[in-house]
Protein backbone atom coordinates (compact mmCIF):
# COMPACT_ATOMS: atom_id res chain seq x y z
CA UNK A 1 0.00 0.00 0.00
CA UNK A 2 2.92 2.31 0.83
CA UNK A 3 4.63 1.47 -2.53
CA UNK A 4 1.24 2.55 -4.66
CA UNK A 5 0.74 6.15 -2.63
CA UNK A 6 4.87 6.74 -3.16
CA UNK A 7 4.02 5.87 -6.96
CA UNK A 8 1.12 8.18 -7.32
CA UNK A 9 3.02 10.61 -5.00
CA UNK A 10 5.01 10.38 -7.97
CA UNK A 11 2.86 10.17 -10.93
CA UNK A 12 1.45 13.07 -9.79
CA UNK A 13 4.68 15.63 -9.05
CA UNK A 14 5.92 14.51 -12.69
CA UNK A 15 2.23 15.85 -14.10
CA UNK A 16 2.65 18.90 -12.33
CA UNK A 17 6.30 19.87 -13.60
CA UNK A 18 5.13 18.57 -16.91
CA UNK A 19 1.96 21.01 -16.20
CA UNK A 20 4.08 24.10 -15.35
CA UNK A 21 6.51 23.33 -17.79
CA UNK A 22 4.06 23.54 -20.93
CA UNK A 23 3.98 26.26 -23.68
CA UNK A 24 0.78 28.13 -25.28
CA UNK A 25 0.36 27.76 -29.03
CA UNK A 26 1.16 30.85 -30.88
CA UNK A 27 -2.32 31.32 -31.23
CA UNK A 28 -2.76 31.06 -27.71
CA UNK A 29 -0.13 33.48 -27.42
CA UNK A 30 -1.23 35.98 -29.43
CA UNK A 31 -4.61 36.04 -27.80
CA UNK A 32 -3.56 36.83 -24.82
CA UNK A 33 -1.65 39.86 -26.04
CA UNK A 34 -4.92 40.33 -27.95
CA UNK A 35 -6.04 40.51 -24.17
CA UNK A 36 -4.23 42.75 -23.05
CA UNK A 37 -4.19 44.98 -25.88
CA UNK A 38 -8.30 45.43 -25.34
CA UNK A 39 -7.21 46.44 -21.78
CA UNK A 40 -6.18 49.76 -23.47
CA UNK A 41 -9.27 50.26 -25.62
CA UNK A 42 -11.55 53.08 -24.34
CA UNK A 43 -8.47 55.10 -23.00
CA UNK A 44 -6.81 57.87 -24.66
CA UNK A 45 -3.61 59.11 -25.18
CA UNK A 46 -2.16 62.06 -26.22
CA UNK A 47 -2.72 61.22 -29.64
CA UNK A 48 -6.74 60.07 -29.07
CA UNK A 49 -6.01 56.37 -30.35
CA UNK A 50 -8.35 53.38 -30.19
CA UNK A 51 -7.09 49.86 -30.95
CA UNK A 52 -8.62 47.45 -33.19
CA UNK A 53 -7.37 44.24 -33.26
CA UNK A 54 -4.13 41.64 -33.23
CA UNK A 55 -3.92 38.48 -35.24
CA UNK A 56 -2.07 35.46 -36.65
CA UNK A 57 -1.61 35.52 -40.40
CA UNK A 58 0.13 33.09 -42.27
CA UNK A 59 3.42 33.85 -41.43
CA UNK A 60 3.25 37.39 -40.13
CA UNK A 61 1.08 38.97 -37.45
CA UNK A 62 -1.52 42.30 -38.46
CA UNK A 63 -1.90 44.64 -35.74
CA UNK A 64 -4.28 47.24 -36.85
CA UNK A 65 -5.10 50.61 -34.86
CA UNK A 66 -7.17 54.03 -35.70
CA UNK A 67 -6.65 57.45 -34.79
CA UNK A 68 -10.13 58.94 -33.80
CA UNK A 69 -11.50 61.91 -35.55
CA UNK A 70 -8.87 64.68 -34.88
CA UNK A 71 -11.34 67.77 -34.56
CA UNK A 72 -9.98 71.01 -35.52
CA UNK A 73 -11.50 74.66 -36.00
CA UNK A 74 -10.31 76.65 -38.79
CA UNK A 75 -11.31 80.35 -39.94
CA UNK A 76 -14.45 81.64 -38.79
CA UNK A 77 -17.77 82.22 -41.04
CA UNK A 78 -18.79 85.13 -41.99
CA UNK A 79 -21.66 84.57 -39.67
CA UNK A 80 -19.52 83.54 -36.81
CA UNK A 81 -19.45 79.98 -37.30
CA UNK A 82 -16.35 78.01 -37.10
CA UNK A 83 -15.23 75.54 -39.85
CA UNK A 84 -14.36 72.14 -38.33
CA UNK A 85 -12.57 69.52 -40.21
CA UNK A 86 -11.89 66.07 -39.26
CA UNK A 87 -9.20 63.23 -39.72
CA UNK A 88 -9.21 59.59 -39.07
CA UNK A 89 -6.12 57.84 -39.21
CA UNK A 90 -6.09 53.76 -40.07
CA UNK A 91 -3.13 51.90 -39.98
CA UNK A 92 -2.46 48.07 -40.34
CA UNK A 93 0.82 47.25 -39.39
CA UNK A 94 2.45 43.89 -40.61
CA UNK A 95 5.33 41.90 -39.59
CA UNK A 96 7.08 38.56 -38.88
CA UNK A 97 7.95 37.92 -35.23
CA UNK A 98 11.34 35.96 -36.44
CA UNK A 99 12.95 39.28 -36.95
CA UNK A 100 12.45 41.06 -33.31
CA UNK A 101 15.88 42.16 -32.21
CA UNK A 102 15.06 43.93 -29.54
CA UNK A 103 11.88 44.70 -27.10
CA UNK A 104 11.85 47.91 -25.40
CA UNK A 105 9.14 50.24 -22.99
CA UNK A 106 7.88 53.49 -24.31
CA UNK A 107 6.39 54.30 -20.91
CA UNK A 108 4.41 57.44 -20.47
CA UNK A 109 3.67 57.76 -16.92
CA UNK A 110 1.04 60.90 -17.13
CA UNK A 111 -0.84 59.26 -19.49
CA UNK A 112 -3.41 55.74 -19.38
CA UNK A 113 -1.49 54.16 -22.47
CA UNK A 114 1.72 53.31 -22.51
CA UNK A 115 3.67 51.09 -25.17
CA UNK A 116 5.52 47.89 -25.96
CA UNK A 117 7.93 48.91 -28.74
CA UNK A 118 8.98 46.12 -30.90
CA UNK A 119 12.29 46.54 -32.72
CA UNK A 120 13.41 45.36 -36.29
CA UNK A 121 17.09 44.91 -37.35
CA UNK A 122 15.60 46.07 -40.67
CA UNK A 123 12.74 47.69 -42.21
CA UNK A 124 10.81 44.34 -42.06
CA UNK A 125 7.56 45.99 -40.62
CA UNK A 126 4.83 46.52 -43.63
CA UNK A 127 1.97 49.47 -42.96
CA UNK A 128 -0.63 50.31 -45.09
CA UNK A 129 -1.96 53.73 -43.88
CA UNK A 130 -5.33 55.03 -45.19
CA UNK A 131 -7.00 58.43 -44.23
CA UNK A 132 -10.08 60.03 -44.02
CA UNK A 133 -10.62 63.64 -43.78
CA UNK A 134 -13.84 65.70 -44.19
CA UNK A 135 -14.64 69.00 -43.59
CA UNK A 136 -17.80 70.59 -42.17
CA UNK A 137 -18.52 74.19 -43.37
CA UNK A 138 -21.20 75.79 -41.28
CA UNK A 139 -22.71 78.83 -43.05
CA UNK A 140 -26.11 78.45 -42.54
CA UNK A 141 -26.65 74.46 -43.45
CA UNK A 142 -23.67 71.62 -43.49
CA UNK A 143 -21.63 70.78 -45.92
CA UNK A 144 -19.13 67.97 -46.23
CA UNK A 145 -16.13 68.22 -48.40
CA UNK A 146 -14.85 64.75 -47.86
CA UNK A 147 -11.58 62.89 -49.65
CA UNK A 148 -9.19 59.68 -48.77
CA UNK A 149 -6.40 58.73 -49.12
CA UNK A 150 -4.06 55.30 -48.66
CA UNK A 151 -0.33 54.59 -48.58
CA UNK A 152 2.56 52.28 -47.88
CA UNK A 153 5.57 52.27 -45.53
CA UNK A 154 8.07 49.87 -44.12
CA UNK A 155 9.28 50.23 -40.70
CA UNK A 156 11.98 49.12 -38.32
CA UNK A 157 9.62 49.24 -35.09
CA UNK A 158 5.94 48.75 -34.01
CA UNK A 159 4.76 50.39 -31.11
CA UNK A 160 1.89 48.14 -28.99
CA UNK A 161 -0.41 49.40 -26.39
CA UNK A 162 -0.95 48.27 -22.92
CA UNK A 163 -2.75 50.30 -19.88
CA UNK A 164 -0.02 51.76 -18.01
CA UNK A 165 -2.29 51.31 -14.62
CA UNK A 166 -1.22 47.59 -14.36
CA UNK A 167 2.92 47.90 -13.76
CA UNK A 168 3.80 44.14 -14.93
CA UNK A 169 1.56 44.65 -18.12
CA UNK A 170 4.58 45.40 -20.07
CA UNK A 171 7.20 42.62 -18.58
CA UNK A 172 3.90 39.97 -19.18
CA UNK A 173 3.55 41.16 -22.77
CA UNK A 174 7.42 41.41 -23.83
CA UNK A 175 7.28 37.84 -22.62
CA UNK A 176 4.48 36.96 -24.63
CA UNK A 177 6.35 38.41 -27.48
CA UNK A 178 9.97 36.58 -26.95
CA UNK A 179 7.60 33.44 -26.43
CA UNK A 180 5.49 34.18 -29.96
CA UNK A 181 9.57 34.84 -31.37
CA UNK A 182 10.74 31.85 -30.43
CA UNK A 183 7.51 29.68 -32.07
CA UNK A 184 8.02 31.60 -34.78
CA UNK A 185 11.64 30.63 -35.47
CA UNK A 186 11.00 26.58 -34.59
CA UNK A 187 7.90 26.72 -37.25
CA UNK A 188 10.10 28.77 -40.01
CA UNK A 189 13.32 26.59 -39.39
CA UNK A 190 12.80 23.84 -37.48
CA UNK A 191 16.80 22.28 -37.95
CA UNK A 192 18.11 26.10 -37.76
Amino acid sequence: MKTIITLLVMLLSINLCKAQGATLTKDETLKYIGKKIDESKGYKDKDYITYLSIALGEANINFSKVVCPYRSSENKSPNNRANTSYVEHYYDFIFNPVFISSITNVYNADQNVSYVRLHFNSKTVKCNYYFKYWKEVQVYRMNYDSHDGAKSYEYDYVDIPYLTADPTNFDKIKKAFEHLKTLSKVEDDPFG
